[in-house]
């Protein structure tokens, strides 16, 4: 086969750093060394952060102050300019429709909060009903499937 061996001269290459690559199981010095290594080079890359210098803002050979300074970039107020003279601004007369028309579209406030505030207050109504000992909470169970029990066997009474 073409591969025969390889792992057996690969090992002898990886000795020296104590790493078996085809384990997957690396040295941990070797990591840590890596990491020192390309850190150094991070940094001698990148360079260690620096606040920037306050210095004075000169134009046109004077020094101005920072509020008076309107930066932007070239061109742009003349670009602006042009927009403003070959695309006029037209107003568009704004349409409020009535109350009705809004709250008609929110089903929310006509249909969910008022099924949300009757079942608050059925609950409340149970809540309050069930404040007693425990063995009147099955009571009160009992009672409730004899009354569906009841409804359901008048339903289907022929």
């Amino acid at each position: 086969s073409m591969f025969a061996g390889v792992e057996q001269r690969l090992a002898e290459v990886w000795q020296w750093a104590w790493v078996q690559p085809f384990t997957g199981s690396f040295s941990p010095l070797v990591i840590v060394g890596m990491f020192v290594i390309v850190s150094i080079f991070a940094v001698i890359a990148v360079g260690t952060e620096r606040q920037p210098r306050k210095a004075p803002i000169w134009l046109g050979g004077e020094l101005i102050k920072p509020e008076h300074l309107r930066s932007h970039p070239q061109g742009v107020p003349m670009r602006e300019e042009l927009l403003q003279r070959a695309y006029p601004k037209v107003t568009i007369p704004r349409w409020r429709p009535p109350a009705w028309f809004t709250k008609l579209l929110d089903p929310e406030a006509w249909m969910y909060r008022p099924v949300i505030s009757g079942g608050e207050w059925i609950s409340d109504l149970l809540r309050r009903a069930h404040t007693g000992v425990p063995h009147l909470y099955i009571a009160w169970q009992i009672i409730g499937a004899i009354i569906i029990a009841l409804i359901v066997w008048l339903m289907f009474r022929s």
